[in-house]
């Protein structure tokens, strides 16, 4: 009986170890709702006498696809009337979701009566992706999202661009091809002084003593900013990261340099802006008041370990990014505007072995203008998965695969609709599906049904050799 039991012991050790490592991907890749246009101003005389709105994923010279989200170019083209006797120039904004580094506008473009025109890059509060299947109606409120952009400069409650501090950079040579650990001690009054570091990855805090540390590997430069009172700063070395042995084996240049807080903003801000390809369109001083408030909510929050790196980490974060330009009419005329951009889906195979990918075109802002008209939807899917399997609005599939729908006043719901590879959801789809979302547990469970299935088997075996 012992032998049968390390067996089973053995055979599952070794088929548990041989799934394990096994990675089938991610379950959910979240995407981004898209927006109708808005009109900025209140009581606008303009009316929307129609729209066409397609969604079409067959452009693949202008879209990036990869295993995980499916991108559309959407075009909305609208007919616009003037409903008034004078002349009018429209502001309108088009929002969007992206993190500062992927945003593209080189992808967006905007005519009216067939002309390009131009547009400037806003940049909005950050978006609350706490919620992975839906966002609440307040998040997404237009009319909030506009409220949090400004072209005007952000003033800081907790500290003066002007005041003047003290810049201590440190250059560090480590020698013999040793990799050193640098360890920056200090103690200080965060009510009479602050400090913002740059280049360090480490931070350790007790009893009003902080510490701040990096890993030296041939020369850097680490960088301790200084407001308000003067702090004493202890230097060392050392050859471990737990601070035992201790080295001098390195030299050391320390340079200091009065300047004003908004000046080294500024400095760090030319750095961090040469690495972004939209500039020419950005509105304003968009990054610099991202930084200035950033640190004055930090301030305000009393946070002891304030970062040059913390702080410009904001391109790990998703934004509200909204596009304004202007249209001009002449009194009780039309015009036709578009707008063509890339709108990326959220995948779902949380439920079904292959992705379901959701879309969603939030409709609501069009009612803030005069009156709505005539919306005309066209999705042209992609070959891979052709079908609708839901949507919030009725859409009729012809026989080239095109989907369309046509309203004559704007739906209640705003647009939603879900691709497949298939016309249904079978039930061998969803059984598939709960194998995958459970891939581990099922792994796990198998190699185990074996071992005892085996040892059962091996029991019954040596029993009825007993018997005989």
């Amino acid at each position: 009986m012992r032998k049968g039991k390390i067996f089973t012991l053995i055979f599952c050790i070794l088929m548990t170890s041989t799934f394990t490592y096994a990675n089938s991907g991610p379950t959910y890749w979240r995407g981004y709702p898209s927006y109708e246009i808005l009109t900025i101003e209140e009581n606008s005389p303009i009316k929307v006498l129609n729209e066409d709105l397609m969604f079409d994923f067959t452009k693949d010279e202008f879209l990036e696809y990869n295993g995980y989200h499916m991108p559309a170019q959407v075009t909305a083209k609208y007919t616009m009337l003037n409903t008034s006797e004078t002349n009018e120039i429209v502001q309108m904004a088009f929002p969007f979701i992206s993190y500062m580094r992927d945003f593209r506008p080189e992808a967006i473009n905007i005519k009216m009566n067939n002309k390009e025109i131009p547009f400037e890059v806003f940049i909005g509060d950050e978006f609350d992706a706490g919620n992975k299947t839906r966002h609440s109606e307040e998040e997404l409120d237009f009319r909030l999202i506009i409220e949090s952009i400004s072209s005007g400069e952000y003033v800081p409650t907790n500290y003066n661009l002007d005041d003047i501090g003290t810049l201590y950079t440190y250059d560090i040579v480590s020698e013999d091809d040793e990799d050193i650990n640098i360890k920056i001690s200090y103690n200080y009054d965060n009510e009479r002084s602050r400090i913002i570091s740059k280049g360090f990855n480490g931070y350790e805090g007790s009893n009003g003593m902080e510490t701040l540390s990096s890993w030296v590997i041939n020369n850097e430069k680490l960088e301790m900013f200084v407001l308000g009172e003067e702090v004493n700063f202890d230097f060392a070395a050392y050859l471990d990261g737990e601070g035992e042995n201790e080295t001098d084996n390195y030299s050391l240049k320390i340079k200091t340099e009065d300047i004003s807080i908004g000046e080294y903003l500024d400095r760090e801000m030319e750095l961090f802006k040469s690495e972004f390809n939209y500039l020419d369109k950005l509105a304003g001083n968009q990054f610099s008041n991202i930084i200035t408030k950033l640190l004055d909510e930090q301030i305000e929050m009393n946070v002891v370990n304030l970062s040059i790196d913390g702080l410009f980490s904001m391109d790990y974060i998703e934004r509200f990014f909204v596009l304004v330009y202007s249209v001009e009419f002449q009194p009780n005329s039309t015009n036709d505007i578009s707008i063509t951009y890339n709108s990326i889906g959220t995948m779902d195979r949380t439920k079904t072995a292959d992705p379901i990918y959701t879309f969603n075109y939030i409709l609501n802002p069009a009612k803030n203008w005069e009156s709505f008209k005539n919306l005309n939807i066209e999705i042209k899917p992609p070959e891979k998965h052709p079908y609708i399997i839901d949507s919030s609005v009725e859409l009729i599939r012809g026989e080239d695969g095109v989907y369309t729908g046509s309203f004559e006043t704007l739906p209640e719901e705003d647009l939603l609709f879900s691709l497949y590879y298939n016309e249904k959801i079978s039930v061998n789809d969803k059984i598939r599906g709960i194998i995958r979302s459970n891939y581990y547990l099922f792994i796990g469970l198998i190699p185990w049904a074996f071992g005892i299935l085996i040892g059962i088997v091996y029991r019954r075996l040596k029993n009825n050799k007993k018997i005989r």
